[in-house]
């Protein structure tokens, strides 16, 4: 319906491009030319009501609901709530973990959401944010991380039912808490890549 309801060449050329939305996705994509430059984009509505943003989702397997919770807005201010009330380094911590992650073949997967919602699990039972407990802190979040990962199971600071490791394999599960609990033992493992 949004794909039929747009006039996309319209507003391509306002834009100075060329905008075709792709008919035979069942995702709202577009593919847009602009001199040499081809990107294929992909939209999701999204949708905001009282303190909730749902946010479509693309239909994967089996569907359980097609509009998942964004907490992306609550995630960030409240690590940033934390930090400024006790001058803690969480955000600095989620800094070094999420590059890790990111340049790690076998953590790659492990995004910035689920790995903010391990900081603030941890942050509810861990007090001391300090920067000279930094190192302190990210070792344990390595173990909690882990923990979370043989569970199979990270629910969401903000909504326990919701697991954010739903949409990994069994396998890559498998696979970043064998990693991580390696490196919990020798960290030189998470600079390495691979």
């Amino acid at each position: 319906m949004l794909v039929a309801s747009i006039n996309w060449p319209a507003i391509g050329s306002l834009l100075g491009s060329v905008i075709h939305p792709v008919v035979a996705s069942q995702e709202l994509k577009l593919e847009v030319k602009y001199d040499q430059i081809k990107l294929s984009i992909t939209l999701f509505p999204v949708v905001e009501m009282e303190d909730k943003v749902l946010l479509a989702a693309p239909p994967e397997g089996l569907v359980e609901n097609l509009w998942l919770e964004s907490f992306y807005r609550a995630e960030v201010s409240k690590v940033k709530e934390l930090d400024a009330g006790d001058s803690g380094a969480r955000q600095r911590c989620l800094h070094i973990l999420n590059g890790v992650c990111k340049s790690h073949p076998a953590l790659h997967k492990l995004s910035g959401s689920p790995l903010t919602h391990v900081v603030l699990h941890l942050s509810a039972t861990s007090l001391d944010w300090a920067e000279e407990s930094l190192a302190d802190r990210f070792q344990q979040l390595l173990e909690e991380l882990v923990g979370y990962l043989e569970k199979g199971v990270l629910p969401s600071y903000f909504n326990p039912k919701i697991n954010l490791f739903c949409e990994l394999l069994e396998e890559e599960i498998d696979e970043m808490g064998f990693m991580l609990y390696r490196a919990i033992l020798e960290p030189e493992l998470l600079l390495k890549e691979k």
